[in-house]
């Protein structure tokens, strides 16, 4: 999906007119606001990053990888026509410069080389000639989920210290007494 970002700061006059091709996600339009504003973000909550770097010009390691995620179990016509019950019907989609691999439950998945299929014609996601591209952006997707916000009504600093509040009201949990 397009992204078109336009930043009324000086600090984005070396980048205006320009046609970034690192990969952004939606999720990184938040963090793009708070940082506008000066607010900081929640890292316990939002997942995106800001795009002030990229908009100023400055050189920042970025993501070499975006995802998103699918769940089609509302899409009867889909659903069925493949022959999966609703609580298997979610597709995952990596996608890297020259790759975009799409992992559905119980599915064989779809790989496309944007490189030289641009359009997506030629799904190479049962070509055993790509096994190996389809097992490195799997362990991306992996990773990516692994990464995942899972605690977001907890901040971090409250999460660390509440196996100290709990000690002090006397609740050991996950403590090992020793014999004497």
């Amino acid at each position: 999906v397009p992204l078109i970002v336009y930043d009324p700061r000086r600090a984005a006059d070396a980048t205006r007119g320009h046609i970034e091709a690192r990969l952004v996600e939606s999720i990184d339009v938040l963090p793009t606001v708070l940082d506008a504003f000066g607010l900081a973000a929640q890292p316990h909550i939002l997942e995106g990053r800001s795009l002030q770097p990229l908009l100023h010009g400055e050189a920042v390691s970025w993501r070499d990888a975006a995802f998103s995620e699918m769940d089609y179990s509302f899409r009867a016509s889909v659903r069925e026509a493949v022959g999966q019950p609703v609580d298997r019907c979610h597709g995952y989609m990596v996608r890297t410069a020259r790759w975009k691999a799409v992992f559905f439950d119980d599915l064989r998945p779809q790989l496309f080389d944007l490189e030289n299929d641009p359009d997506e014609y030629h799904d190479l996601g049962a070509d055993p000639a790509h096994a190996a591209v389809r097992e490195a952006l799997l362990q991306k997707l992996f990773d990516w989920l692994r990464a995942r916000k899972i605690h977001p009504t907890i901040d971090h600093d409250r999460m660390a210290g509440t196996s100290a509040r709990e000690a002090a009201g006397g609740v050991l949990i996950g403590v090992w007494a020793r014999e004497a």
